[in-house]
Parts: structure tokens; C-alpha cells; sequence
């Protein structure tokens, strides 16, 4: 078979499937299903043969439809984040100030976490109030008694309830510092 007869084939069966659309579809789809190893074989080997036109195939869809569905999805979630937010104003501050204290340890070097009932447990053991200046009547903030600008971690361990004010005052003096200055 010379090129013009494989072209005119070539032609007549693009019509064709154009004309009959989903026949080859269901048959060969059956075929793949009785042979799976012969088709990935088949597959792969045109693919190889074809690389530069499957790699440009590749880019162009992914230019294309995947980072539009991947902007779309983090568009949704994004919403979803804020709605969870608006409906949980203190759990989502909390995680604000959770996710801000981790990225200034792991910053600095020092690395650790804790989770919010852990930190809702060491206030309940010290009594719910400022562990330097005792008030229970004020919010209480976490406090690093070594500070995380200063090496500190940012496990449990490290953590004690403080008031703002204490908690500003100490800036980064270890929690024997500031007590001893406070004394």
C-alpha cells in the first residue's frame, strides 16, 4: 500500500467514525477490559512514539483545565474556609493565633506544636489564671517561657497562661528574667 491509498484509508475512517460516533468507543473499551496488560502496552508504545506531540498535548491541557480546576477549587475552599470562619469567630481566631505561633517557631528554628486542647488543659492545671501576675479576670494569651525569638519551642511544655499586659511586658525575656526584673 503506497502513501495516497493509506491517506484515502485514513480519510474514509476518520468519516466513518465521524458518521458512527461511540461504535470503535464500546468495542474497544471491550477489548481493553479482555486485554488490559496488551492495551497499556499498546498505549505506551504510541505514546513513545508519539512523545513531543503528547507532551505538547500534555501542556496545553494542563494550561488549559487543570489550573482552572485547581484555581477553582482553592476558590471553593477558600470560601468554604471564610464561611466556617464567620460562623466560628473564636475557633477561627484561635486557629489564626495556633498557625501564627507555629510559623514564627518553625521561623525561628525551634520547631513544635500543640493542639487547642492541650493548651485548654494546662490553663485548667494552673487555675485559669496569669502565671505571673495571678489575675483570673482578663483573657489569657499563650506565653513561651523561653521566647520563640530566643530558641524556644513551641510545644506545650514551653507554654504558661499569661494576661496582655504580662505577656507584653516579658517581650523576650525568659520567664526567670522577667519574673526576677518584676521582683
Amino acid at each position: 500500500m503506497n502513501e495516497e491509498e493509506r491517506a484515502k484509508r485514513n480519510a474514509y475512517g476518520r468519516e466513518w467514525r465521524l458518521r458512527h460516533p461511540g461504535h470503535n468507543t464500546k468495542y474497544a473499551r471491550a477489548w481493553d477490559a479482555a486485554h488490559p496488560d496488551r492495551a497499556l502496552e499498546i498505549r505506551r508504545a504510541h505514546r513513545d512514539k508519539h512523545r513531543e506531540e503528547y507532551l505538547t498535548y500534555m501542556r496545553i491541557y494542563n494550561l488549559t483545565y487543570v489550573r482552572k480546576w485547581d484555581s477553582e477549587l482553592r476558590a471553593r475552599a477558600r470560601a468554604r474556609t471564610a464561611r466556617w470562619a464567620a460562623a466560628n469567630p473564636a475557633r477561627a481566631a484561635a486557629r489564626r493565633k495556633v498557625n501564627l505561633l507555629r510559623r514564627r517557631a518553625r521561623l525561628a528554628g525551634g520547631g513544635g506544636s500543640h493542639t487547642t486542647q492541650e493548651w485548654l488543659e494546662k490553663c485548667a492545671l494552673l487555675g485559669n489564671v496569669c502565671i505571673y501576675c495571678g489575675r483570673g479576670d482578663v483573657a489569657l494569651t499563650r506565653d513561651h517561657k523561653v521566647p520563640i525569638a530566643r530558641g524556644g519551642t513551641d510545644y506545650i511544655e514551653n507554654l504558661v497562661p499569661a494576661c496582655i499586659e504580662c505577656n507584653s511586658a516579658k517581650h523576650t525575656k525568659t520567664a526567670t528574667e522577667f519574673l526576677a526584673r518584676v521582683a
